[in-house]
């Protein structure tokens, strides 16, 4: 063992010294799985920024790698990457160390001023404030599905209490004092017509990055969301 934290080192020491520790066969598997499918990924984003094509935001989710996991193996899948997470973190924790170690990647591209190419001042400030906007609802997004991945599992009660300080009670009926601006949040990170304006895609209740594929929300994300605010699916 290096005496290192798992946080302090590089994804491949990291899936080096579980390699070498006693892990029982079926997690050796899906640890190999989950590096096999992480490696695919990031080969064919390279591929496609050999293309030039620009890398997009966090294309290593857990997500995504549950997702090649089960196309290449049959598993292991997003879900119970997450929801086995509590008792076993290692899986989780190479992917975010093997995203992160990507991110840095795709940081450097966008240094790259692509804005210096476009000549019309009017062009350059529109595509400024889209990308401005862009990253505004990235960071909610991530906030958000934060927030989801670490919370405990919880009663809608529950979610509305802590969402609008409201108490609920299962002898009453529940009575969410929902302020505009939540209502407005939830709005534009489930509307069609938001997402669209922002490069986003919404299909089944999953909120995608049209270029890599990526789901930025799950359906559960989408329906507790707008159960927050009693909104209309359709």
């Amino acid at each position: 063992m290096s005496g290192k934290r798992a946080s302090e080192m590089s994804a491949a020491e990291y899936f080096s010294e579980l390699e070498a520790s006693s892990l029982d066969e079926r997690l050796k598997r899906s640890l190999e799985r989950i590096k096999v499918a992480c490696d695919r990924i990031e080969s064919e984003l390279k591929a496609a920024a050999r293309g030039k094509t620009v890398l997009v935001d966090r294309p290593l989710s857990i997500a995504n790698v549950g997702r090649k996991c089960t196309e290449m193996f049959g598993g292991p899948s997003a879900d119970s990457i997450t929801n086995n997470r509590v008792k076993e973190p290692r899986k989780a924790l190479y992917i975010e160390l093997r995203a992160a170690e990507l991110e840095a990647v795709v940081s450097k591209q966008r240094r790259v001023d692509h804005l210096a190419s476009i000549s019309d001042p009017r062009i350059r400030l529109y595509v400024k404030s889209l990308e401005n906007r862009n990253k505004e609802l990235l960071d909610i997004i991530r906030g958000y599905s934060k927030r989801f991945r670490e919370a405990p599992p919880a009663t809608l009660n529950e979610m509305l209490d802590a969402g609008t300080d409201v108490l609920t009670t299962p002898a009453s009926t529940p009575v969410p004092l929902v302020s505009k601006a939540l209502s407005d949040a939830v709005h534009q990170l489930t509307s069609v017509e938001a997402l669209t304006l922002v490069g986003l895609r919404i299909e089944n209740d999953y909120v995608i990055e049209p270029i890599s594929e990526n789901e930025l929300l799950q359906p559960h994300h989408v329906r507790a969301l707008r159960a927050l605010v009693n909104l209309s699916t359709g």
